[in-house]
């Protein structure tokens, strides 16, 4: 049966389980959660410039806490006022990386804001291979309430999380499987109306962790920002997600961008907004704003900038048209993007060559060898540019 074609019995389900639903979690329902801002270091929110690590990921093994203190010296010669890290947790929020903790109290001592990313959760399919039920998505719903209230309110992160990003490119995610490959996405997806380039049936499912999330995330300390992001051209689906949640009254504060040497020197065909094919150099921000901030009829968030910014090496050819290093790519990535937006995180601090071996080009985006002093790229090149 095609997923498109529903019996009526199916499509009252499909009624009661439309996306607008918001059920408090029955687990929380008892839990005074008073809203915290306790805050006695003046972190900037509006300004945030810095650089990708995974001490909250678990079982990495270039990020552990003997390099803590190198880290945060490291980002303190390129003027970085923010992290910008994974944090592996269990369904209660609590991280599993004995390492973030550690991590999170030297930033703050340092005067070095965090961004933290809850990871994407595991989805399965409807129960019955269409549509969920009202119980299917309320427990989606508890799922991201109990996550995002669980880390957000833990007494050792009060005053030390900024920013918490919810999904990391959920449209690459196999799990997901709601972007198929080789396609953009730069076209908005309606549920109910799966095509050549969308599957929407898992969307319910994750707009509902999402919502869970939220509203966990406001109830344990309403200073911090939520957001999320996506890679390349596939705005589609988080046009989908900010207009959702508007819908709710849950505006996103941020929506960021995944931005590498092959996304500043492709080329746009989707011809959604031009009708030529368009080179994507300097474009960046210039479309994220244009999507997210300027097109609609009033903003769909409030902040961008780039979550990830890098030049890929090693392990076959990669674009580079202009014959860049990496300090040359990263301070072009600087000077085109940073005065127009609101983060720019770069991608990442340390190679990974123990926990990515086996990708050499991921192994080699790093700035520094985790266990060198400073190299000329930190103290000639980035420690000049803000």
């Amino acid at each position: 049966m095609k997923k498109s074609l529903l019996f009526p019995a199916v499509l009252l389900v499909l009624t009661a389980c439309k996306n607008n639903i918001q059920v408090k979690p029955a687990s929380l329902q008892n839990i005074k959660a008073t809203a915290r801002s306790v805050q006695s270091i003046p972190f900037r929110t509006d300004s945030v410039y810095g650089v990708n690590v995974h001490f909250g990921q678990a079982n990495n093994t270039d990020y552990v806490a003997d390099k803590i203190s190198f880290a945060i010296s490291l980002a303190k010669q390129m003027n970085f006022n923010y992290f910008r890290t994974d944090v592996s947790m269990n369904s209660s929020g609590v991280p599993s990386n004995p390492a973030f903790q550690p991590f999170v109290d030297s930033a703050y001592n340092a005067g070095i804001g965090i961004l933290a990313i809850m990871n994407n959760p595991a989805v399965t399919a409807p129960a019955n291979g269409i549509t969920y039920t009202t119980t299917e998505l309320t427990n989606y719903n508890t799922s991201g309430y109990n996550r995002g209230y669980g880390f957000a309110s833990r007494a050792a992160l009060q005053g030390k999380i900024q920013f918490i990003q919810i999904f990391n490119e959920l449209e690459n995610d196999n799990n997901a499987l709601i972007l198929k490959a080789t396609y953009s996405g730069t076209q908005e997806p309606v549920i109910g109306q799966n095509d050549a380039k969308y599957d929407m049936t898992k969307y319910p499912a994750y707009f509902q962790f999402m919502l869970g999330a939220y509203d966990g995330i406001r109830a344990a300390d309403s200073s911090i920002k939520i957001g999320t992001n996506y890679a390349w051209l596939h705005y589609g689906l988080f046009l989908k997600f900010s207009k959702d949640m508007l819908a709710q009254n849950k505006k996103l504060d941020f929506m960021l961008l995944n931005w590498y040497n092959g996304e500043e020197y492709g080329t746009d065909k989707s011809h959604n907004v031009y009708s030529q094919d368009v080179p994507m150099a300097n474009e960046a921000i210039n479309r994220l704003k244009y999507k997210f901030l300027t097109q609609p009829a009033s903003p769909l968030v409030t902040q961008v900038g780039l979550s990830e910014t890098g030049i890929s090496f090693g392990g076959g050819a990669t674009p580079n048209p202009n014959g860049l290093g990496k300090g040359g790519f990263l301070t072009l990535m600087h000077d085109q993007y940073k005065p127009h937006c609101n983060f720019i995180f770069y991608y990442e601090l340390f190679k990974e060559l123990n926990s990515r071996a086996s990708n050499p080009k991921e192994a080699q985006f790093g700035i520094q060898i985790a266990t060198n002093p400073a190299n000329h790229l930190v103290t000639d090149t980035l420690s000049n540019l803000y």
